[in-house]
């Protein structure tokens, strides 16, 4: 198991295009999305057990002797519950229920395996601290995000190579990310039940995917990494309600509706081809292409009558600035996002965002389709934060840990530009 504390991370997911449509079989293309989860898990030496996710009120210690460890099955996590429910009966239900009932799940599993192949049982205890600049429930994959950290950091911890049967099959020792996209949908499964993986795949590899129901995600490897304005209407999105109208108006009219969601499919695919161009070709075509698909997908989403006054309102500030934009997601409220071309300048972002906050709006200067989880072992540049001085991780407590993360995710990303990444020493 791993001896000194280590962080890691994992992205938020938006849709770019495809919304709606792809609850028909259509293409939608996610991407990840640049406000990240960051997770940090430090060995105890002891057999206890800490975790603490203020983002969903969730703050307990549990001997680890109370966890029953479980062989890996492939059941839904679901089926464990009651195995568990002296556990999740100590955190309110809601949110804190979901996350704990996710740990559970992986950690009960990955640590009998373990088990299994050591004789070092002892001493089982850590601490995990997490934070997420992702809105919760706000369609942006901060649920999977977290899943990932979940996985990567048990895995980590418990020093993945050696888990040589704790994959689907097909999935061998030698390929982390599958293994840690696995047992991300695994904890997955406790938030969405019958989760598309689409969100975990983001969270895990990052960079943008197509993707269509019942075909394997294909990568778009040629559309490299994007500067995006999120702008979060706070405006209560409600999903289901969404999907429901459009269902009813694509009944009343299907002559009318069929044609849009086939349009939409095409803005996806089209996309798909464009960005399949630019990886094999020397010269970059005119990227004004982006912007008029942006504009395409927002008003095919319109006539399915899932935009909302707060995202017309979005859309038409960042087009007085020349940026194009659309809502992401379930629409009716939500988020939505405002391309920005590398030729834009500065000021002119700068006015923009300016714009939307004297609307009300929340606007995060992010990026698109960056890289996926990711670890750090070298946490000097955090313990700095998390110590104010020159202290050692076995002085670092839950709350100053709490307090670190806190200034990596509201500095993020020039604050985590000062710890090494890797994307693969996992």
């Amino acid at each position: 198991m791993a001896g000194e504390p280590f962080i890691v991370s994992a992205p938020g997911k938006v849709i770019l295009f495809g919304e709606h449509a792809v609850v028909y079989g259509k293409a939608a293309v996610a991407a990840s999305l640049d406000l990240r989860t960051y997770m940090v898990l430090e060995p105890l030496g002891t057999d206890t057990i800490e975790l603490r996710f203020p983002d969903v009120d969730l703050d307990l210690a549990l001997p680890t002797c109370d966890i029953p460890l479980l062989a890996a099955d492939g059941q839904h996590p679901t089926a464990y519950e009651a195995q568990f429910a002296p556990l999740l009966a100590l955190v309110p239900t809601g949110p804190p229920t979901a996350a704990l009932l996710a740990f559970l799940c992986i950690y009960s599993q990955i640590a009998h395996q373990h088990e299994t192949q050591t004789t070092h049982t002892s001493n089982r205890g850590f601490r995990i601290v997490a934070r997420s600049a992702l809105p919760v429930g706000a369609g942006l994959g901060s649920s999977a995000s977290f899943s990932a950290c979940l996985a990567t950091a048990l895995l980590k911890h418990f020093d993945f190579p050696r888990l040589t049967s704790l994959g689907p099959a097909g999935v061998a020792n030698n390929e982390p990310l599958a293994l840690i996209n696995h047992w991300a949908f695994v904890a997955e499964q406790v938030t969405h039940g019958q989760p598309s993986g689409i969100d975990n795949a983001i969270a895990v590899y990052g960079g943008a995917k197509l993707y269509r129901k019942g075909q394997p995600m294909r990568d778009l490897g040629g559309f490299g990494a994007q500067r995006f304005l999120l702008v979060d209407t706070t405006v209560p999105k409600n999903t289901k309600r969404m999907v429901a109208g459009v269902a009813d108006r694509r009944q009343k009219f299907p002559l009318v509706i069929d044609p849009v969601l086939d349009a939409i499919d095409g803005i996806a695919s089209d996309f798909a081809q464009w960005t399949t161009a630019q990886a094999t070709s020397a010269v970059s075509s005119p990227s004004g292409r982006i912007a008029e698909l942006i504009a395409f997908n927002q008003q095919l989403l319109r006539l399915l009558g899932v935009s909302h006054p707060s995202l017309e309102g979005i859309c038409t500030t960042a087009a007085q600035y020349g940026l194009a934009a659309k809502l992401t997601g379930g629409g009716g409220g939500g988020c939505a996002l405002a391309w920005v071309p590398v030729t834009t300048p500065q000021q002119v972002i700068s006015n923009v965002q300016q714009a939307l906050v004297d609307q009300g709006y929340t606007c995060y200067d992010t990026g698109l389709a960056g890289p996926g989880v990711q670890a750090c072992d070298d946490l000097t540049p955090l313990l700095a934060l998390a110590t104010d001085c020159d202290g050692t991780p076995s002085l670092v407590t839950a709350t100053a840990w709490d307090a670190a993360l806190e200034q990596l995710v509201t500095k993020s990303p020039d604050l985590a530009s000062t710890l090494t990444w890797s994307m693969f020493k996992l």
